[in-house]
């Protein structure tokens, strides 16, 4: 094999440096004399032309110089050497490309120079990964709803979303864009980055950043490097924006209002008004330098006040149903309702298995059997403002209330470089609360916000360090936090005629939830609850270039937890269907009950009320890989790749965790239950062999972990790339992933209780 071609197996084998999780790509090339002869010792320069900041290299002895770990930007690359012609050549570094910047220099003195116009490869030769990198260009120009960058997700290949993505409520939205299936994985195992950082809370995406602070992303659909795991599905890094040695800053808003829309179908049918709708969006953008050519600054500002027409459109009882007079309630064939008194019901002498109730004179129920707590209830009803569908006047209210929505979101970062290292620190930070108005009055009045109040935080810090032109050491650090929280009015049960002595075992003060068949139901459609998840991460990882061999190893380690109340019910739940006043309790019928007259009676189908236990699981994972790619032919490369992740499962910081049933323990009930049964025993089982086993196996101080962990969870990864023509590229490849899929819940059966009526 001649040297030529060893070289170029040296300049293909550099190229796979670019499957990092880092957001950084690589800059590569050859160098020439004008015969052709491949030039070492040569000097080369990368310099970045936003910051200045620059880095070194020589060409080895077979002409071939690498930068690897270079962020995204664009460069200017120049190699000089007595006797020749300075040739220098811009390139753009994208987060995951190559770049490659080759020289023919021509002999001449060095202060002449030769300008030689390059530019990135876009066909990536040299890895069986296949990704998209979405640039800065692409996320400034698209229309974007909201502004949610990561709706450009699904311009990669072999990406599907079948989450409705027309209604997005600004950056956080996170539901949206983290259900995406890639190449038919499961969409509930994808991973997100932020500048390289895990940027993910369960399995969704945790902290999304606004448009202006994004520099660009790639989205990985098929990672066969042993860098990546944790997942199966898409890998998705974004890279923030930083500073450069010009101020660049910007100001904008985007918005929409109704005074340039139509009204909307159902308005102009109701006789409503054109809904009040706004959408104001802005901020500003900004960065520059704090020290000339070594320390760089960026700030990113923007805020949403929207404000969105909801629709309500539903049932409530008419004025004669709200005094208890069903006379005029009739089903959709015109027949009137039959409303049966429940304290009558008798067997039916003639059937069997069946039962005969009294019908209310006139289907009218008398005040005096209207219930009090009911009668208060039924009064926080809006009051009927259509005349609703032919015959059952259901659909009989309607009404348009503006619900807003504001958020704000903060992100700041600096960019030390200074000698050997590249730094970086980030903060970032967004808040937002899409409310819901209430169409009844369960505290506060009517129009009172119920919602969902989120907030995410992303911290993180990296740091490369160039221990020489072939070796890279890089150290991360990250802190995410997702916290949401579900907000309900206040509210004072008692002032129902619920008894104090049920109230004050209540773990919250909130309207109870109806549900009311025949009616729009009421009341706060979920306790006060909330979830804090943390997740903290750290990497380390070493690349080296050892002749034809392009070597990177490292650990990855991750710990999550969260901080949790179930919403559930704690203001108690309860149901009202036809059943207790259908002429028969066990025969319905079109006409046969109301539910609306079940609730004047005070007779409830169903209820429960929550008793909810506070939470804190946690969850540790570490992660080992090594890679090795090289080329085996001028155009066939090969990824060699070992994974091992290891998942010890979660623990409760207070033990507050259920595994299930232990078969072999006693039961509490045991011997009271073996005394009653030896008073009255059956011949098949004598006395002496009844007993009552299991009972709940509760975590231990000893034994804390839901799982045993899962310690063979090695990953194999091995691809092909063969560039067939120079447009042409066939990949293949091979690869082991073990998913996790974090729930950051655990059973809390004996903590937490549902007590039904």
């Amino acid at each position: 094999m001649s040297r030529n071609l060893a070289r170029v197996f040296l300049l293909a084998f550099a190229s796979v440096a670019l499957a990092q999780v880092l957001p950084v790509g690589t800059v590569d090339g050859a160098i020439t004399d004008p015969s052709g002869s491949f030039l070492p010792g040569i000097s080369v320069t990368l310099t970045n032309l936003d910051t200045n900041v620059t880095r070194t290299a020589s060409t080895n002895d077979s002409g071939y110089f690498f930068f690897p770990l270079v962020n995204p930007g664009r460069y200017e690359v120049s190699a000089s050497k007595t006797g020749f012609k300075r040739g220098t050549q811009q390139v753009t570094v994208r987060t995951g490309i190559r770049s490659t910047a080759d020289f023919a220099l021509e002999l001449g003195q060095m202060t002449e120079s030769i300008q030689v116009d390059g530019q990135a490869q876009l066909l990536e030769t040299s890895t069986a990964a296949v990704s998209r990198n979405i640039t800065q260009r692409v996320i400034t120009d698209m229309p974007l709803l909201s502004r949610n960058v990561l709706m450009l997700i699904n311009l990669a290949p072999g990406i599907t979303n079948n989450r409705d993505t027309g209604s997005t409520t600004g950056l956080i939205d996170i539901d949206s864009v983290s259900y995406t299936s890639a190449s038919g994985s499961n969409n509930r195992t994808n991973e997100f980055l932020l500048d390289g950082i895990p940027n993910n809370v369960s399995d969704r995406v945790a902290y999304i950043p606004s448009v202006d602070d994004v520099q660009e992303f790639t989205v990985q659909t098929n990672a066969l490097d042993a860098e990546y795991g944790h997942g199966g599905g898409m890998y998705v890094n974004v890279t923030t924006k930083s500073g450069t040695n010009e101020f660049h800053g910007n100001l904008y808003e985007f918005f929409r209002n109704d005074k340039l829309n139509a009204n909307s179908f159902f308005s102009n049918r109701a006789g409503a008004k054109r809904p009040v709708f706004r959408f104001n969006q802005f901020g500003l953008a900004a960065g520059g330098p704090v020290v000339k050519n070594k320390v760089f600054w960026f700030f990113n500002f923007e805020e949403l006040r929207q404000r969105t027409p909801r629709t309500y459109r539903f049932t409530v009882a008419t004025a004669l149903q709200r005094a208890g007079d069903f006379s005029q309630t009739l089903n959709a064939a015109g027949q009137p309702f039959q409303i049966a008194d429940p304290t009558t019901t008798v067997p039916n002498p003639t059937t069997p298995n069946s039962f005969l109730r009294q019908l209310f004179p006139g289907n009218r129920i008398p005040a005096s059997r209207v219930n009090p707590i009911a009668a208060k209830v039924i009064e926080r009803y809006p009051a009927a403002n259509q005349p609703g569908d032919l015959n059952t006047q259901a659909n009989n209210y309607f009404t348009e209330v503006p619900a807003p929505y504001d958020g704000e979101n903060y992100s700041a970062r600096i960019d030390p470089n200074f000698n050997r290292h590249r730094f970086f620190v980030r903060w970032s930070h967004n808040t937002g609360f899409p409310g819901t108005p209430t169409p009844w009055d369960i505290g506060g009045g009517v129009g009172q916000l119920e919602g969902n109040n989120r907030a995410q935080t992303s911290i993180g810090l990296s740091d490369a360090i160039l221990i020489n032109p072939g070796m890279v050491i890089t150290g991360q650090a990250g802190f995410t936090r997702w916290t949401q929280q579900g907000t309900h009015p206040e509210f004072d049960q008692t002032t129902l005629g619920f008894p104090s002595s049920l109230v004050n075992q209540m773990q919250q003060n909130i309207f109870p939830r109806m549900d009311i068949a025949d009616s729009y139901y009421i009341g706060a459609s979920e306790g006060r609850w909330f979830e804090h998840t943390n997740t903290y991460s750290y990497n380390v990882g070493v690349t080296m270039i050892r002749g034809s061999h392009n070597m990177k190893f490292g650990f990855q380690g991750q710990v999550k937890q969260n901080n949790s109340v179930a919403a559930n019910r704690p203001g108690g739940q309860y149901t009202f269907t036809r059943a207790f006043t259908q002429p028969n309790p066990l025969v319905p019928g079109t006409n046969l009950g109301n539910g609306i007259a079940s609730l004047l009676l005070g007779t409830p189908a169903a209820g429960n009320l929550s008793f909810r236990a506070a939470t804190a699981p946690q969850s540790p994972f570490y992660g080992w890989y090594i890679q090795d790619d090289f080329k085996l032919t001028p155009k066939l490369t090969l990824n060699l790749g070992l994974r091992y992740d290891l998942l010890l499962g979660i623990t409760e910081r207070y033990n507050r965790n259920t595994f299930g049933l232990d078969f072999t323990a006693s039961n509490p009930i045991e011997q009271a239950a073996k005394a009653a049964y030896a008073a009255n025993p059956i011949p098949e089982l004598a006395p002496s062999n009844f007993s009552v086993r299991s009972g709940l196996f509760f975590a231990t101080p000893e034994n804390r972990r839901n799982v045993v962990a899962d310690k063979t969870n090695w990953q194999p990864r091995i691809g092909l790339a063969y560039r067939l023509f120079p447009r042409t590229v066939l990949r293949t490849g091979f690869g082991m992933f073990y998913s996790v899929w974090w729930q950051p819940f655990v059973n809390t059966t004996g903590f937490a209780a549902e007590t039904d009526m």
